[in-house]
């Protein structure tokens, strides 16, 4: 589906989701610099691994102390066996342990960070009373300092063949001596959260997923202050054209969108729209009306003057009897166009309420052919036993209308009229076809506007842009459809769906 077809509400709402997953991408991407090059070198703050992995160090490191330096690996054995990691030590400041799994880059990024102030737990033989609130030890030659170990800096990297994730952490540790070691412990895994250890995957995506979902929800309310009222007089515009300006939904005038109480741009809109709406169909309306008084007052004479000159015809000969012939075309021309006018008003006006009745098309059709265009070239298909339940006389204005417009424009070629059953659709077509020259792409939309000739129109006379309106408003009454377009080999075609009996 293309973003441009979406309305406005999911339109703000994937965008405001887009703006959220850019900003994730760029915390990914700056995360990822600091974390596997650039300036940072892969040193990053301890703080941002997992309080188990620094528990495990703190662990190993109570445990190392005060044992011989040689001991330590062995130490350390016993306490990795279970965990999702593999551990190696080295010292840095001497030669005493080395292990060769461990990249030289991780040792030497380690032994470039500089060396913090450390202190450590004196040994068990150490005691020290504090009974007057001073610092008094059990042995100052010892010159023992204690308190909380440093927490330095992490060294977090990346090695291949094979692909291994490792974890450097720098650890202060005494030995049986009580000579402190630089000690460089590196964790090892195939993943770059350690399975857990170094931290934990699904808590990130957990406060990445909620953070989404607060944003989320914050947003929520303004998109819809804002798309709520935008899709409403959406509506209502497409509504209102749809009814052809008929009439506008009064219960607009008390509405807050609507009315001019919301004073921001929108509040605006829709009271300028609401205005535009209800003086559009005040001059549609007045437009109908005042059509319809025209018509129907032209009515009266023009009948009164055909029927007087028909006489006068009778009676005159020669070049007065051609004279009075052709102003008896005109006023003909005249009486079809005041017809066909209060014809389309009066299909408007009783859209919905035909009288229906079971019709059997094939005699109905035929019918219409010979008494609307008798000896044109016009063929009638139409399957055996059909019937409509539609308006006698609402379907007759369609098809004579139909009929007319395809014998103007159609040229010498045949008239196709047809009818069929769709029953995969549910539904009976009724098709009349020409052989003319189509009407150009750009008119076709409208094509259904009451009034409207295209520019091949000023060839053909007599028409009055009202034969299409007509069928359109007859067919829906009636409870059916109408499609329309240029045929693929040559022509215009109307292609009429009604429901099946």
């Amino acid at each position: 589906m293309k973003f441009s077809v979406l309305n406005l509400y999911v339109k703000i709402g994937c965008w405001m989701l887009l703006n959220l997953a850019l900003l994730g991408v760029l915390c990914a991407v700056l995360a990822a610099y600091a974390l596997f090059g650039g300036k940072y070198d892969g040193v990053v703050s301890a703080s941002l691994f997992s309080a188990r992995s620094d528990s495990t160090l703190r662990v190993i490191s109570a445990n190392l102390q005060y044992c011989p330096v040689l001991e330590w690996k062995g130490l350390l054995e016993e306490h990795i066996k279970r965990l999702p990691v593999r551990f190696h030590i080295q010292t840095l400041d001497t030669e005493s342990i080395r292990s060769p799994e461990i990249p030289d880059s991780l040792v030497a990024r380690a032994a470039r960070l500089p060396r913090a102030p450390y202190s450590f737990c004196p040994g068990p033989e150490v005691m020290f009373w504090d009974p007057l609130g001073g610092t008094l030890f059990a042995n100052p030659a010892e010159n023992v300092e204690y308190g909380l170990p440093p927490v330095p800096p992490a060294i977090f990297m990346h090695t291949s063949s094979p692909s291994t994730y490792w974890l450097g952490r720098i650890m202060y540790v005494p030995d049986h001596n009580r000579q402190v070691h630089t000690l460089l412990v590196a964790m090892a895994s195939d993943r770059i959260d350690g399975h857990g250890f170094f931290f934990d995957v699904n808590v990130i995506l957990l406060v990445v997923f909620g953070a989404l979902g607060v944003s989320f929800l914050w947003w929520l309310p303004f998109v819809r202050h804002l798309s709520q009222p935008l899709r409403r007089m959406a509506r209502c515009a497409e509504t209102l054209e749809a009814s052809n300006f008929a009439s506008v939904d009064e219960t607009l005038l008390e509405d807050r969108d609507f009315s001019g109480r919301r004073k921001d741009e929108i509040g605006r809109l829709g009271h300028a729209l609401l205005s535009m709406m209800q003086r559009c169909s005040r001059m549609v309306t007045g437009q109908s009306q005042f059509i319809r008084h025209v018509a129907h007052e032209l009515n009266t004479p023009l009948a009164k003057a055909q029927m007087g000159l028909g006489v006068l015809e009778c009676r005159l000969e020669g070049e007065d009897r051609a004279r009075v012939t052709q102003v008896l075309t005109h006023i003909k021309r005249l009486s079809v166009l005041t017809e066909e006018v209060l014809t389309y008003l009066q299909a408007k006006a009783s859209m919905g309420s035909p009288q229906k009745e079971d019709i059997d098309l094939c005699p109905f059709l035929s019918t219409l052919v010979q008494s609307e265009a008798p000896g044109a070239d016009v063929h009638v298909e139409v399957e055996h036993g059909l019937h409509l339940w539609c308006g006698r006389l609402f379907l007759q204005r369609i098809v004579i209308n139909l009929l007319r417009n395809a014998q103007a424009y159609a040229g010498d070629g045949p008239v196709i009229v047809r009818a069929l059953s769709l029953p995969e659709r549910g539904e009976t077509g009724i098709f009349v076809e020409d052989c003319g020259p189509g009407v150009p792409e750009e008119e076709l939309p409208l094509l259904l506007e009451p009034f409207f000739r295209g520019r091949n129109a000023a060839s053909f006379s007599g028409g009055t842009g009202l034969g299409l309106a007509i069928v359109r408003y007859c067919t829906e009454a009636c409870g059916g459809r109408i499609e329309y377009g240029n045929r693929a080999e040559k022509g215009f075609a109307v292609r009429l769906y009604f429901p099946a009996v």
